[in-house]
């Protein structure tokens, strides 16, 4: 009996071992050849959308987070859940880089159950390899009595501007963190204006260009113009004056010829004149 009942309790405890075994939770599959890779793929199986944590979504903050930029995916499975978490709970993501880089960005966020009431900016740079997250759950209305905090949500990336930051698992109370990530904001803005006014006046010297370029070519037109008409006039000019020479040409030799025929004629009464007189 005791032999039967210890088999029976090593038999029991082997088949709890191994249900609590069974209920682990499913590491999440990196994609090798595709950019997306799925978020909580057990919370999009069991919820028609991914609810809100309690903490973070009554928790006003501002992020700015320096997302990496790998050739063939987005995120390493460490980082997308937290990178997931706070987008999952911004009510305003702007996105700064690479113009590809950002929409695909856009779109994996989009695509892994982030809610739909977010809205996302898209600010296209040159020359940045990464892309820079600025995300915040506040109201911008400066009289809110909300005061953002910020995070440092990315182990390994940019951190947050100011000091005594601390990840999505707490968060800092002091206001002068979001000041200078607000001044940060301020200064990526005005380099993209700068940026912009760049191009601007490149665009309006490309377009002075090509007027000057199309008033050369319609002067050199004009010019070219005037001188084959003046050619021609210059032409017509020789042909009359050529004309006219041939006409003088045969009016002397007219004349000529008259002169040899009354010169002729005058011989011809002479040789008369002198027959009659000496009576031949």
């Amino acid at each position: 009996m005791k032999l039967r009942a210890s088999v029976l309790i090593g038999a029991t405890i082997l088949c709890l071992t191994l249900s609590a075994c069974s209920n682990y939770a499913k590491k999440v599959v990196k994609q090798k050849n595709h950019v997306y890779t799925p978020v909580y793929n057990e919370l999009i199986e069991k919820y028609s959308e991914i609810p809100l944590n309690d903490k973070l979504k009554d928790t006003p903050f501002m992020v700015q987070v320096k997302l990496p930029n790998y050739k063939d995916y987005l995120l390493d499975n460490k980082q997308v859940v937290l990178t997931f978490k706070l987008v999952h709970h911004s009510k305003k993501i702007t996105l700064i880089g690479d113009a590809n880089k950002i929409l695909q960005y856009k779109n994996y966020f989009q695509a892994n159950g982030a809610r739909s009431d977010i809205d996302f900016y898209l600010q296209p740079t040159l020359n940045q390899k990464g892309v820079v997250m600025i995300a915040s759950n506040y109201n911008d209305n400066p009289n809110s009595k909300e005061q953002p905090q910020t995070f440092d949500v990315l182990q390994g990336s940019q951190p947050m501007l100011g000091a005594n930051t601390k990840n999505l698992h707490g968060y800092d109370v002091s206001g002068a963190n979001n000041k200078q990530v607000i001044n940060e904001v301020a200064r990526e803005k005005a380099q993209l204006e700068k940026i912009n006014q760049y191009y601007k006046t490149l665009l309006q010297d490309k377009e002075q260009e090509y007027t000057t370029r199309k008033n050369n070519q319609r002067e050199i037109l004009e010019t070219l113009s005037n001188r084959a008409g003046y050619q021609m006039r210059q032409n017509v000019i020789s042909s009359e004056i050529f004309k006219n020479g041939n006409l003088n040409m045969q009016a002397k030799e007219e004349e000529a010829r008259e002169k040899l025929q009354e010169e002729r004629e005058n011989e011809y009464l002479r040789n008369q004149i002198r027959s009659l007189l000496s009576g031949k």
